[in-house]
């Protein structure tokens, strides 16, 4: 069965538990919002998402209606890949084509430290920024 949607999976831990706060993150690849890089650090990249943690008492329906990364930071989730230096070009291909692959499950694993699994060669790990 063909999947409807896309889902972007992000695991940081290395011992393969689910055992705290914000270990995996599983977003809807909709909620994409785009690259950056962090200033003056060559072996990062930053992949953002609107916030999408629906815990009761936090308003998410800004960031999923208005996709607006200059909503404030509680409406973005970030993931932070280390990469090779001066490769977020090469980042930024790989990990596009992976989003525009048809996929029969509809979960594209973007980057899983546990089982050392990257979208791109040049990842070597993730760390999870979830908005408060």
């Amino acid at each position: 069965m063909r999947a409807t949607n896309k889902y972007c999976y992000f695991m940081e831990p290395t011992d393969g538990l689910f055992n705290a706060k914000d270990d995996v993150h599983c977003v809807p690849l909709t909620l994409f919002k785009g690259f950056h890089v962090e200033t003056g650090d060559n072996t990062k990249l930053t992949m953002c998402f609107g916030h999408n943690k629906l815990t009761p008492g936090i308003d998410t329906s800004h960031a999923i209606t208005t996709g607006s990364l200059n909503a404030g930071t509680n409406d973005v989730d970030e993931m932070v890949f280390t990469i090779t230096a001066n490769k977020q070009k090469e980042v930024i291909q790989d990990i596009t084509a992976l989003m525009n692959t048809p996929y029969e499950d509809g979960m594209l694993v973007i980057a899983d430290n546990s089982n050392s699994v990257y979208a791109s060669s040049y990842i070597t790990s993730v760390q999870i920024n979830m908005s408060a």
